[in-house]
């Protein structure tokens, strides 16, 4: 018998993962009074859903006209929203009759949505389930459809006619929401070129985006281990090689590469760049840089959205996913221990969605002013090592080799590996292999009780311990999974629009790092917000570039308004 508590957990995880959709701002109802629904409540409030206070058990009262998705736990009469979760018994056969959008969605004849689940095995849709990939066109079209602020951002830039015969060279990983980019920049005028390695391409999209005929670098099947490195050096080069006139960089990776060994196509290149990591190497680069690079990691639509909710919340619905898919006594997350290395963006967003989903977690953070920001989030907090007691220990530092020997010497057998987020390198492979530490294939291998699942495998200690390696240490949410929220990836994308439009529209960039303008940031959340039924009022005064959006002046702030300014007018007394 599944428990109320995973029971709750697959209802989320097969909304999510179903619709590789973003549950934070939405307006979910869950009727009921039972520990499924109240489960499934805890749950979305811990991801940043708004839950709506429901009618009771068995009522036919409709539920809010601005209602986005109804969960149904127990029976119940009401009306639905759009989206309706089924996961009552029989919700599959119920569905049956309804056509298939994408894998684990169908639409009935009245047009509304039907995510079915079976709260008694794990979602059919996710990370590692069969069905994660195929219907890569439905899977396109419904992203097309989910992704209004980019198409905006595009036909802005159509209408002036910026991208009109330039060559744009993506760097990202390649799945269904990067082919919604490419899309809107061939409408937009522009010759987009696309780049992915390996590990980040959906060799499904890829193809549909060759048979449409878009110059792709990427691979195109199943690659062995051992060949993706030559075969990601081969497409790397090629694409520069295309003598791009616009970068839209993931890691800096191809603009360290240009600097490297294609020195010739800097001439006249700009650049916009996606990550974390990408924005540390470029600013590293000092005066070694040749090109403007505008950080869009940094803006608050990018930041503040992908980076906290989208990568961190993806990442542990992936690792949850995985787990309750290999394990055939999966008991979910609720009571397990996490240790989350790096209190970041990513490292917040990985905290706050395992704790939404009941684990115990611990952040290990040397940096005080993070970790007294993760106290304070309520979370206990160490620079050491926490891992002799961890279920599931996973990097979000955006940093090499953070998870080495030190840590997972100390971890239990069994204990889950895992990157969120991900640069080269977090897991310390090398050093690893040096102390004895060897990689094996589940179904090989014997150890832990785990199936043979795509996304899992094995690391065997020199004392015999065996840990589960997830996704091969890349970031598991686009390794192993889907990668972030439809609509997450709309807001960055858009914010990679408004950096084109920054690095053509005005002035000549000099070389270096520039941060997004904060008027184009707030345009973006304002069609964001919009999208969600939310109006934001306020002047839209143009604004420069800030070197961050926590420290960006606004057009109202004088320095010689103080508190201690002559000619105060006195407040005036109360009359008696």
């Amino acid at each position: 018998m599944t428990d109320a508590a995973l029971a709750a957990e697959r209802v989320v995880r097969a909304l999510a993962s179903a619709t590789n959709g973003f549950l934070a701002g939405l307006r979910i109802v869950v009727p009921g009074d039972g520990d499924v629904a109240d489960g499934v409540r805890r749950i979305l409030g811990g991801l940043g859903a708004r839950v709506v206070a429901t009618p009771g058990r068995g009522t036919a009262a409709p539920v809010p006209a601005d209602c986005d998705v109804v969960v149904v736990t127990e029976a119940w009469n009401g009306v639905g929203a759009p989206l309706v979760v089924d996961a009552l018994p029989g919700a599959a056969a119920r569905w049956s009759d309804g056509t298939p959008v994408r894998p684990g969605v169908r639409r009935r004849g009245d047009g509304v949505l039907g995510v079915p689940v079976d709260v008694h095995a794990p979602p059919l849709t996710g990370a590692g389930a069969p069905g994660r990939r195929g219907d890569a066109e439905g899977r396109m079209r419904w992203a097309a459809e989910r992704m209004p602020v980019t198409r905006a951002l595009a036909a802005e830039l159509a209408e002036r006619g910026l991208l009109a015969g330039r060559r744009v060279l993506v760097s990202l990983v390649l799945e269904p929401k990067t082919s919604v980019l490419a899309r809107a920049l061939r409408d937009a005028g522009a010759d987009p070129v696309l780049f992915a390695n390996c590990a980040e391409t959906d060799g499904e999209v890829a193809a549909v985006l060759r048979r449409s005929g878009f110059v792709v670098h990427a691979a195109e099947g199943p690659v062995v281990a051992a060949e993706r490195a030559a075969i990601d050096r081969r497409n790397a080069l090629a694409a520069l090689d295309t003598e791009p006139d616009l970068l839209i960089d993931d890691g800096a990776q191809l603009l360290r590469l240009a600097h490297l060994e294609r020195p010739g196509v800097l001439a006249g290149l700009l650049a916009a760049e996606e990550t974390t990591s990408g924005v540390r190497a470029a600013a590293a680069m000092g005066d070694q840089l040749r090109v403007p690079v505008v950080a869009v990691n940094d803006a608050s639509t990018k930041t503040g959205v992908d980076n906290r909710h989208g990568t961190g919340h993806s990442c542990v619905l992936a690792v949850a996913d995985l787990l309750d898919r290999a394990r055939p006594r999966a008991r979910g997350q609720c009571g397990t221990r996490w240790s989350v290395y790096g209190f970041g963006p990513v490292g917040e967003g990985t905290a706050e969605a395992a704790r939404a989903l009941g684990a115990v977690v611990t952040v290990v953070e040397p940096d005080p002013l993070r970790a007294m920001a993760a106290l304070h989030r309520g979370f206990d907090v160490g620079d050491a090592v926490p891992a002799a007691d961890a279920d599931v220990l996973i990097s979000a530092s955006g940093r090499r080799a953070t998870l080495g020997r030190d840590i997972l010497d100390a971890a239990p057998d069994a204990a889950v590996i895992a990157v969120a987020g991900g640069v080269d390198g977090e897991v310390a492979f090398g050093e690893l292999a040096d102390a004895g530490y060897r990689r094996l294939d589940c179904a090989a291998a014997g150890g832990p009780d785990v199936a043979a699942v795509e996304g899992i495998g094995l690391l065997r200690a020199p004392d015999g311990r065996t840990l589960l390696l997830l996704a091969d240490g890349d970031g598991v949410n686009y390794a192993a999974g889907e990668g972030n929220a439809v609509e997450v990836m709309d807001l960055s994308l858009a914010s990679q629009l408004a950096a084109l439009r920054q690095l053509l529209g005005g002035p000549a960039i000099p070389p270096g790092v520039v941060a997004l303008d904060r008027d184009a940031q707030e345009h973006i959340a304002r069609l964001y917000l919009a999208t969600r039924g939310v109006a934001a009022h306020g002047p839209r005064a143009a604004r420069p570039a800030a070197p961050s959006p926590r420290s960006a002046p606004t057009p109202t702030d004088d320095w010689r308004a103080h508190r201690y300014a002559p000619d105060v007018p006195p407040l005036a007394s109360e009359s008696t």
